[in-house]
């Protein structure tokens, strides 16, 4: 039976804005104390239930999940919702005009590495502090889409909040289950949008694909597919969920291999992102700018490689590879490929 909100509940009061049941407000948000904008979407669903915050573009070089968030909130029909939904579609334009992968242009600062936020920072402390107290507080649920940027590639992976109450995690693990990515990871960070969100009681993931600045067709395709499936999980769609390739695995073992000096990458053939690896297995090689060599990169252990850096240059401290270190099966059940 479907189940009508009452009617104080019937509009939706949020960021300003008063949306209607069975309605769709597109707005470009203003971060009070900015010159910030954020494209917007609030969908508000006919019939009551969650409410869902999809976020892109939180580093403005990662295309696909961007992409996919305008299209997404174009295609979704309020009058068939239950519950609603927040799309942002970049949230920062500045980051995502300035053609940066990762900081704001502003003040150099990472957006995923910043909470809890400060409201009297500079413009990417009040663009996080405008995310959580408008946007991820008002949320049950948080998916913010995320890419290679420019100058790396990703195995498709994601990550749940883990450093949170057990309730929270277990609300999160079983959400990945149902989006088309083979490896997950329980995060022990604390300082990003949805791990702040996971510490404060709502449970999130993050959604990793694409790389080298490009957009992906098929990449947007399976974002707009995994954010279907979540909302079906969550009970605001109602159809049948569409099939996966993958069985996502939970880990949380993981190991970054940083450069260790400025210079420049020379990976080895089979480093690539989404390559098992042997411990020991050489990896690359960093070099000077005379062309000498400055140190071998090796495996830690036996495992895959969740990102691997594509770009020449490197600096002390930037990271090559993520490894993920647990062996999963690669596929879900030959049933349940598309």
């Amino acid at each position: 039976m479907q189940k009508h909100r009452d009617n104080m509940d019937k509009v939706w009061n949020i960021s300003g804005l008063k949306i209607p049941e069975g309605s769709k407000k597109e707005m470009m948000l203003k971060v009070a104390g900015t010159l910030e904008r954020i494209p917007a979407t609030f969908i508000n669903g006919k019939y009551e239930g969650k409410t869902l915050a999809v976020i892109s573009g939180l580093h403005g070089g990662e295309y696909d999940g961007i992409q996919a968030a305008i299209e997404i909130s174009k295609e979704l029909d309020p009058l068939e919702l239950h519950g609603r939904v927040i799309i942002l579609h970049p949230l920062s334009l500045s980051i995502f005009e300035s053609g940066l992968s990762s900081v704001h242009p502003k003040d150099g600062k990472n957006l995923n590495r910043i909470f809890p936020p400060q409201h009297d920072g500079t413009v990417s402390d009040k663009i996080a502090a405008y995310l959580f107290d408008e946007i991820l507080s008002r949320a049950d649920f948080c998916l913010d889409m995320h890419g290679g940027g420019h100058c790396s590639v990703v195995c498709p992976h994601g990550y749940i909040t883990g450093v949170c109450e057990d309730s929270v995690y277990m609300a999160a693990a079983a959400a990945a289950m149902t989006v088309d990515i083979p490896y997950f990871l329980r995060s022990r960070d604390e300082t990003g949008a949805y791990n702040y969100a996971g510490i404060r009681g709502v449970p999130g993931m993050i959604i990793e694909r694409g790389g080298l600045g490009r957009l992906n067709r098929e990449n947007v395709r399976l974002f707009k597919k995994d954010v279907r499936n979540l909302m079906r999980h969550l009970g605001i769609k109602k159809d049948v969920p569409e099939k996966n390739m993958y069985i996502p695995q939970i880990s949380t073992e993981r190991y970054y291999l940083n450069a260790g000096d400025h210079g420049c990458w020379y990976p080895e053939e089979n480093t690539f992102a989404g390559a098992f690896v042997k411990k020991g297995q050489k990896l690359g090689t960093v070099r000077g700018y005379f062309g000498e060599h400055i140190r071998d990169v090796y495996a830690n252990t036996d495992g895959v490689l969740l990102i691997a850096a594509s770009a020449l240059t490197v600096r002390d401290g930037g990271v090559l590879l993520l490894a993920c270190y647990d062996k999963y099966p690669l596929y879900a059940d030959e049933n349940s490929i598309e």
